[in-house]
């Protein structure tokens, strides 16, 4: 068994708001990367979510965390 794609997102969205909520402020792509390494011992990857970059893996976790330039 394993979780849909949405349950996934979710999970990751959840991690991801955890990650930067402990930093309590905002987090570039590249530090994100970096943090969710150290915290979770193993590496974003875009493609196990059907993306083909971080960005557009972030752009689907729209529920969770917003993208700020």
């Amino acid at each position: 068994m394993t979780l849909t794609l949405e349950e996934r997102l979710k999970v990751l969205g959840e991690q991801i708001s955890a990650l930067i909520r402990s930093r309590r402020s905002c987090m570039s792509l590249s530090a994100l990367s970096v943090a969710f390494l150290r915290q979770h011992g193993y590496a974003l990857k875009p493609e196990a979510y059907e993306c083909s970059s971080l960005e557009q893996l972030i752009q689907r976790l729209h529920h969770s965390v917003a993208v700020s330039t």
